[in-house]
């Protein structure tokens, strides 16, 4: 049983609570990047290690600072809205869920799956985030503090084609994400090196997009918003959006930082 096998047997039934299919009047597949202006450089290998590292410890090099020069796709988003389907997760046990702008943009209706109705609290005007309020409750992630660094592992999950699925990926470097069309703005974004799809069988990652993307603790790290299947690529939000997101959220749902950890108050 290898690493990601290890993880999803593990984080199966946290997901299974946590996140939830969202049900919405929009795009029928989530938006594909269009390919970078400038190609996105190869997976950073790990630094050299010590002569005589610690157990256990590999050094890799902390994710660079966001930067104008950051890697930018282009994605256009049609002008019409059509139903579709996309994911959502908790961020606190109050009934606050967080998921992509782009799933419930356009949308005169919103359902978390089964049948619970969901309201549009907030969608950030720019980067790829929404919150949605809804009556379905289940306990909130936990989002990481600690620095990322290239060439870790990150585990997407949602529901692709509507069932539950994950992807496995490690860090190549920041990005960025600007929409064209329906709707604007430019998302700060982290770039993934894809290496496995959970079912292996896995065609498309349409609908996932909204879904968390969690360190090998089962933080949160991210939200998956797309990917390029031609170049194997994912994208998912930077962290310091997300962290952004805490001074929006209603009260008795503010994140709050701690060292090395960030959950939620």
């Amino acid at each position: 049983m290898n690493r990601l096998d290890r993880f999803v047997v593990v984080l199966v039934f946290l997901v299974t609570f946590i996140s939830a299919g969202i049900k919405w009047q929009g795009d029928n597949q989530p938006p594909r990047a269009a390919p970078e202006r400038r190609p996105v450089p190869d997976l950073v290998p790990p630094a050299a290690a010590p002569a005589n590292p610690a157990p256990g410890r590999v050094r890799r090099p902390k994710l660079s600072e966001p930067s104008a020069a950051d890697p930018l796709s282009i994605i256009q988003i049609g002008a019409k809205v059509q139903h579709g389907s996309g994911t959502a997760f908790p961020v606190s046990d109050a009934g606050v869920w967080m998921t992509a702008r782009h799933v419930i943009d356009g949308c005169l209706d919103v359902y978390l799956i089964p049948a619970y109705p969901a309201t549009v609290a907030y969608a950030h005007p720019s980067a790829d985030v929404a919150i949605l309020i809804a009556a379905r409750r289940a306990p909130g992630v936990v989002l990481s503090g600690d620095p990322l660094q290239i060439g870790q592992d990150g585990f997407s999950f949602g529901f692709p084609a509507g069932k539950l699925g994950a992807a496995h990926g490690q860090l190549m470097g920041r990005s960025r994400m600007q929409f064209n069309g329906r709707m604007s703005g430019v998302t700060p974004t982290l770039t993934w090196a894809e290496i496995r799809r959970v079912p292996d069988e896995l065609e498309s990652l349409g609908g996932i997009s909204g879904g968390p993307v969690f360190d090998e603790q089962g933080r949160l790290i991210g939200m998956h918003v797309g990917g390029s299947k031609r170049r194997g690529r994912t994208l998912s939000v930077a962290p310091e959006v997300l962290l952004e997101m805490r001074n929006i959220l209603p009260p008795r749902s503010l994140l709050s930082v701690r060292p090395g950890t960030l959950g939620v108050a």
